[in-house]
């Protein structure tokens, strides 16, 4: 399949077709698929953060004050009995509180989210904001958190979505490389297989039919061009790792 006669000699010239069929090559796919799934997992988690950061922004910012009457932590009511707040942070407690407008509102659930210091007493006060369309939804933050912080779990996907789109560029160059300068070879199909990273191609397994490497590799090929075992295909191979491979035709 596919005469080695056919293919220039290196260094090839970088034809549009083989700069599109690179981006298919098994390296370049496996970086691609991952940096996809890492990038809209980062973009996600940033809008997500940002709904999520904008919605208590706003709570803080025009939540009505009001100083309301800790009723319920870690499941006591013992009028009197005190928490260190930094241990309530995280924690649900019950609140009493009454609004300007005279509505009184009992044992509204809610989180500890500063930790501000001091104590926190069972009937004593603590400030929150309340906010006014929906009276039963409180926070105990006087300023909103920083944006570095609210959006931190997205900053931090983020390197890594870059990292794997390098690693594709350059897993690509790779490909481009084996194109431009790598030697001509004839292989012998051994089999081939459904691809898990590539639906519409095959995991093709060879060996080097001139018989200077025993070894079985493989390379992905279109299913529609997979030759029947024993049958040869004419492949670019890198000069010391036969491992790396394309499928001349391709490219050519």
């Amino acid at each position: 399949m596919n005469s080695s006669a056919t293919i220039p000699p290196p260094p090839r010239q970088l034809t549009p077709r083989a700069a599109r069929r690179s981006w298919n090559e098994r390296p370049v796919r496996v970086c691609f698929i991952l940096f996809v799934l890492v990038a809209a997992t980062t973009g996600f988690v940033a809008v997500a953060s940002f709904v999520r950061a904008s919605a208590a922004r706003k709570l803080v910012q025009e939540g009505q004050p009001v100083t309301a009457t800790l009723a319920v932590a870690e499941t006591s009511t013992v009028q009197g009995r005190m928490f260190d707040r930094t241990r309530l942070v995280g924690q649900t407690v019950e609140l009493d509180y009454k609004l300007k407008d005279g509505r009184e509102f009992k044992r509204v659930e809610g989180r500890i989210t500063t930790d501000t210091g001091g104590s926190l007493t069972i009937g004593g006060p603590i400030e929150i904001r309340v906010d006014p369309a929906d009276p039963k939804r409180w926070t105990d933050r006087t300023q909103p958190r920083s944006w570095a912080t609210e959006l931190s779990s997205a900053i931090m996907l983020f390197p890594l979505a870059v990292l794997l789109f390098v690693l594709m560029l350059m897993a690509r160059a790779r490909v481009l490389s084996l194109w431009r300068n790598g030697r001509v070879a004839e292989a012998v199909v051994v089999d081939a297989s459904q691809s898990s990273i590539a639906p519409l191609s095959r995991t093709l397994r060879y060996a080097l039919a001139d018989g200077t490497d025993n070894r079985v590799f493989s390379t992905l090929c279109p299913a529609d061009l997979v030759p029947a075992a024993g049958e040869t295909i004419t492949l670019i191979v890198a000069e010391r790792n036969p491992g790396r491979a394309i499928v001349a035709s391709l490219y050519a």
